[in-house]
C-alpha cells in the first residue's frame, strides 16, 4: 500500500536528526523543473533554521555555477531505513568556495513520507499486558497488546488515563508478558500513532522499537523479542499488515 503522510513536527525533527547523523543522500530538484537536472547531495549538517547540503561532484559540471537556483524553491526526495520521505523548500544560499560545493536549504515545517512497507502483524491468542512509563512518570500504565512486529506494537488503552501525557514522537519505555515462556521484555519504543476507536473512550497506541537507545541490551531485549514472535509455540496467529 502506498500513502502519502503528514509528519507532525516532534516526527520533522526526529527525521532531519536521523538524516544529519546518518548523512543521507538527498535529491534536490530546484523549480521550475526541468530547468537544470536534479542535484545529488549529502546531508551534511542541521544548523538552527538551515540544513546544510553537499553537492555530489558527479551531478554538476566543474564550470557550471549553482549561483541561479539562490532563492529557488526546491523539491527534496531522500530514503532512510527504507522510507521515502520528501519535502519542499528553498535553497537560501550557495557557497561555491567550498569543496565541495554547498547548497543551504530553509529547514521545512512539513515532511511527507510517500511510502508505508508492508510488515507482518502477530496477533497474540491470549489476553497480552503491555506495561508502559510516560516521560517522567513513576508508575506504569497497563495496556493490552493488539498486534506486535518485527519493528513495533500496537496495545489498546483507556483514553482518560493516556491521552494527556502520552504525544506523538515521544519516547517510552515499555515491558512485555510473553506468558507462555514466562519473560517480561523491557524496551524503549517511539510513539507514532494514537488512534481514537468507535466508543470514544479508548484509543489504539503504536510504538516503533527504537533500536538507537544508549543501552545496547536494548536492542539485544528487541532481536530476542523478534526470534520469539517467529516461534510458533508462543501462540501468536501471523497476519499481513501495511
Amino acid at each position: 500500500m502506498v500513502a502519502v503522510l503528514d509528519l507532525t513536527s516532534r516526527q520533522v525533527s526526529r527525521v532531519l536528526n536521523q538524516a544529519a547523523r546518518a548523512h543521507t543522500t538527498l535529491l534536490v530538484d530546484a523549480r521550475p523543473r526541468n530547468s537544470r537536472p536534479a542535484l545529488s547531495g549529502t546531508l551534511d549538517a542541521q544548523l538552527e533554521n538551515l540544513l546544510r547540503i553537499r553537492v555530489d561532484d558527479h551531478s554538476i559540471s566543474a564550470d557550471e555555477s549553482l549561483l541561479p537556483v539562490v532563492g529557488a524553491y526546491c523539491d527534496v526526495q531522500m530514503s532512510i531505513d527504507r522510507e521515502q520521505y520528501a519535502f519542499s523548500t528553498c535553497i537560501v544560499d550557495v557557497l561555491e568556495a567550498n569543496q565541495p560545493r554547498t547548497l543551504m536549504l530553509a529547514k521545512p515545517e512539513v515532511i511527507h513520507v510517500t511510502n508505508r512497507r508492508q510488515f507482518v502483524r502477530y496477533v497474540p491468542d491470549r489476553e497480552t499486558h503491555v506495561r508502559l512509563w510516560p516521560p517522567g512518570a513513576q508508575n506504569a500504565y497497563t495496556c493490552r497488546l493488539v498486534d506486535i512486529g518485527p519493528n513495533g506494537l500496537a496495545c489498546r488503552a483507556h483514553r482518560g488515563d493516556l491521552d494527556e501525557v502520552l504525544f506523538v514522537g515521544d519516547d517510552i519505555a515499555l515491558e512485555l508478558d510473553l506468558q507462555t515462556i514466562d519473560e517480561t521484555f523491557a524496551i524503549l519504543a517511539t510513539l507514532c500513532s494514537k488512534t481514537l476507536e468507535l466508543d470514544r473512550t479508548n484509543m489504539t497506541i503504536g510504538f516503533e522499537f527504537n533500536e538507537k537507545s544508549d543501552d545496547p541490551a536494548i536492542a539485544l531485549t528487541i532481536e530476542r523479542l523478534r526470534a520469539c514472535l517467529n516461534d510458533p509455540a508462543q501462540g501468536f496467529v501471523e497476519s499481513e499488515g501495511t
